[in-house]
């Protein structure tokens, strides 16, 4: 695994590159997150994804009809939980994300940047 983007005391953080399909592809910003803060799973998710329509993508779940965007953070199924799992930014492979998400919110009236 390359090194993290960001590194401290309490955990690293690595930008995700990955997007191999369609509806990653609205993924605008992703980071994987590794700290010791919790008992049972080590890796978070935390990512702002459009909330566009994308061809032949079904159409996002909006909480409301001028949502823009949604920001999430998710605790990924992980060791010590899960041993054989190792996320890697570059190739998160077939991580699952826990139910229910640690957090969700859609908003609108920004952009991309």
């Amino acid at each position: 695994m390359r090194d993290p983007e960001l590194k401290g005391i309490g955990g690293k953080a690595w930008l995700v590159t990955q997007r191999r399909t369609k509806d990653q592809s609205a993924c605008l910003v992703a980071w994987l997150l590794v700290g010791g803060w919790h008992p049972l799973w080590t890796y978070w998710l935390i990512s702002v994804v459009h909330l566009r329509p994308i061809e032949g993508v079904k159409a996002a779940h909006k909480d409301y009809e001028a949502a823009e965007y949604e920001v999430i953070i998710a605790s990924l199924e992980s060791p010590p939980s899960c041993p054989d799992v190792h996320p890697d930014p570059d190739n998160l492979g077939t991580i699952k994300f826990l139910t229910p998400l640690d957090f969700g919110l859609q908003f609108d009236g920004e952009s991309d940047e």
